[in-house]
C-alpha cells in the first residue's frame, strides 16, 4: 500500500525547535536546508503510486524519504550499507528529509528495501524525471539562465583487463558458443566438433562469459572485412589503424572505448549553465558514450 507524508503543508508548531538556534543556524544555510525547502516538496512521488495498491498490503516507506535517500546516496557516493546508516543516524539527512521524529519506522530502512526501491526507480525510468525535477528547481532558486550551456566531457576509466585482438575474438566466440549450447543444443550439435573442443575446453570455460550473438557480430564488423577474390569471398582482418576507437575493448564492458591519451574508458558528456561571475556550474544534462572525443562549445537551447 502506498504511503506518503505530506511535505507541502506547513506545521502549526516547529517540529525542529528542539535543535536550538545554533544548530539551526548551521543547518538552514547548508545543503540540507536547501533540499528541505526547495527540492523535497517537489520530488515526483506521484510517479511511483502505480506500483502499490491503494488499500491492500503493508504500507510502504514514505515516498519522499526513499526518493530523497536515493538522491543522497548518489550525491555522496555511498554504498547501500552506508546509506542505511546515514539515514538512521545523520541529523543532516533527517533535517533534509523533514524527519523530526526518532522512530525506526520513519528513519530506518533495511538494505533489501533500499534495493527494491532503487529497482522500482530503474524499472519505471524515473532517474531522468528525478534529475530534471531537481535541476529545474535549483535553476529557479539560483536564477541560472539555461539558454546558453557549456559542453564538457569527462573520461571514466574502465576497470577491465586489456585484451589483444585475438583475446577479444576468443572471449566473444566462447561466450556465443556457451549460450548456443545452453539455449539451442540442436543447432550447436550441427557445428563442427572442433569449435567446441577449441573454445569450450575446461580451461576456456573458466574465463568464458554469457554474451549474446550481437557481441560476435560487432567484433566481426569492427575487426574484419569480407574480400572477394576470383569469385570467392574470404575474411580479412582490418589494419590496426583502421579500427575505430569505439570498438569493443572487452566483452565484460561493451560500452568502453579507447583513447590514445586516457586508455580504455567511457566518456560522459555534460551540459551546464552558470550565473555571470560565478564559478559554480549547474549541470542540466549528462550522456554517456564510448567515443572518446572532446568538444567545447556554447549552444543556445530553449529554457
Amino acid at each position: 500500500m502506498f504511503h506518503v507524508r505530506d511535505r507541502r503543508t506547513g506545521s502549526l508548531f516547529d517540529p525542529w525547535a528542539y535543535l536550538g538556534p545554533r544548530r539551526r543556524k548551521l543547518l538552514d544555510p547548508s545543503w540540507a536546508g536547501l533540499f528541505r525547502k526547495e527540492i523535497l516538496p517537489h520530488l515526483p512521488v506521484e510517479a511511483v503510486t502505480s506500483a502499490f495498491h491503494a488499500r491492500l498490503g503493508r504500507p510502504s516507506k514514505d515516498a519522499y524519504t526513499f526518493l530523497g535517500a536515493l538522491v543522497f546516496q548518489q550525491m555522496h557516493d555511498l554504498t547501500d550499507e552506508e546509506t542505511v546508516r546515514q539515514l538512521a543516524v545523520s541529523i543532516e539527512w533527517h533535517y533534509a528529509l523533514d524527519l523530526p521524529g526518532e522512530s525506526d519506522e520513519g528513519e530506518y530502512v533495511c538494505v533489501r528495501t533500499l534495493l527494491s526501491m532503487r529497482q522500482l526507480l530503474t524499472d519505471k525510468k524515473l532517474d531522468r524525471l528525478l534529475f530534471d525535477t531537481v535541476t529545474k528547481n535549483l535553476a529557479s532558486v539560483f536564477s541560472v539562465d539555461t539558454s546558453k550551456q557549456r559542453l564538457d566531457s569527462v573520461h571514466i576509466t574502465s576497470n577491465i583487463r586489456r585484451l589483444s585482438r585475438i583475446g577479444i575474438f576468443v572471449r566473444v566466440i566462447t561466450g556465443f558458443l556457451t549460450n548456443l549450447k545452453r539455449r539451442e543444443p540442436e543447432l550447436f550439435a550441427t557445428l563442427d566438433p572442433s569449435f567446441g573442443e577449441r573454445y569450450l575446453s575446461p580451461m576456456g570455460q573458466a574465463v568464458s562469459s554469457m554474451k549474446t550473438y550481437a557481441l560476435l557480430s560487432r567484433v566481426f564488423a569492427e575487426q574484419c572485412g569480407v574480400v572477394t577474390e576470383e569469385g570467392r569471398e574470404t575474411v580479412a582482418v582490418e589494419l590496426p589503424k583502421e579500427i575505430s576507437s569505439a570498438s569493443l575493448q572487452n566483452p565484460s564492458d561493451p560500452d568502453a572505448g579507447y583513447s590514445g591519451h586516457k586508455g580504455q574508458s567511457k566518456v560522459r558528456r555534460n551540459a551546464g549553465s552558470r550565473r555571470p561571475r560565478c564559478w559554480r556550474t549547474l549541470f542540466t544534462a549528462a550522456t554517456r558514450t564510448s567515443r572518446p572525443r572532446r568538444r567545447w562549445a556554447l549552444r543556445s537551447s530553449p529554457r
